[in-house]
């Protein structure tokens, strides 16, 4: 028995080593060992994962973006806005573009929700005030909301910045980005522009 046994492992392992043609019938759906009784020929099974299903995911975000993030921030801002102490220091401005910055991020992690458009096109005002300010840290966090914003506005809307037609101003979005990128004296402004 003993002796068979070590004839049959021997037989298995010496010889010539040459490709097995893939059985589609085989299962490879784990790494395993098999060992064919005719050929004698170890083969190794290919770990396939199998191909996750994609699952459709409701946005908890998007119905509480406006009303418990984007507004009350917004909201606290503008009342403060006027507070020398919090906004005369030395790092109102990084405090500004981080708050231009976090209103962005609410925009984009609200998705395809309903108020999306309505939360990026009021961003996109609010935005467009501070687009000619002094600290380059202030007008690229404008660059970069700009940027959200442009992708969840409605086409309608879209067209009219696109023009110019935003509160009377009679500046439009190309003409601002071609600005920036041709004569912003920030080199991270022109390049995000």
């Amino acid at each position: 028995m003993y002796t068979s046994l070590l004839t049959m492992v021997k037989q298995r392992v010496s010889g010539k080593r040459h490709l097995v043609p893939h059985d589609p019938n085989q299962d490879t759906t784990t790494t395993k060992n098999t060992t064919n009784p005719q050929s004698k020929t170890r083969t190794w099974g290919k770990l396939k994962h199998p191909q996750s299903k994609t699952l459709a995911v409701t946005n908890q975000f998007g119905p509480l973006s406006s009303s418990v993030f984007f507004y009350p921030l917004l909201r606290t801002f503008l009342q403060s806005k006027s507070n020398a102490t919090l906004w005369g220091r030395y790092d109102g401005a990084k405090l500004l573009s981080k708050l231009l910055l976090t209103l962005s991020c609410f925009v984009k992690s609200s998705g395809c929700h309903p108020t999306t458009n309505v939360i990026a096109f009021d961003l996109f005002g609010f935005v467009w005030t501070f687009r000619d300010a002094e600290s380059a840290e202030v007008r690229q966090a404008v660059l970069v909301s700009l940027a959200t914003c442009v992708v969840f506005l409605s086409f309608e809307d879209l067209t009219r910045l696109m023009l110019g037609c935003r509160g009377g101003d009679s500046s439009s979005l190309p003409e601002f980005l071609v600005d920036t990128a041709l004569k912003d004296s920030d080199v991270k402004c022109r390049e995000l522009a």
